[in-house]
């Protein structure tokens, strides 16, 4: 993935300029989304809690209970 951005980046730059960014931007903003609803909170959890939470087949969301 790296090596495709070290190639895609300054022709995007030159030809959209600052809009670049906003791509990131939308994938950062995605990612946030994906981690806050689909992996689980394990602050104040033990290990073997955390271990039963990533072994089981409940998913991610319904975890937090």
């Amino acid at each position: 993935f790296n090596f495709a951005l070290a190639y895609a980046v300054p022709p995007l730059l030159e030809s959209i300029q600052y809009r670049t960014y906003f791509i990131f931007g939308g994938f950062c903003v995605a990612m946030t989304i994906h981690v806050f609803f689909m992996f689980p909170e394990t602050k104040g959890r033990t290990l073997e809690e955390m271990d039963q939470i990533f072994n089981s087949d409940v998913p991610m969301f319904k975890a937090w209970e």
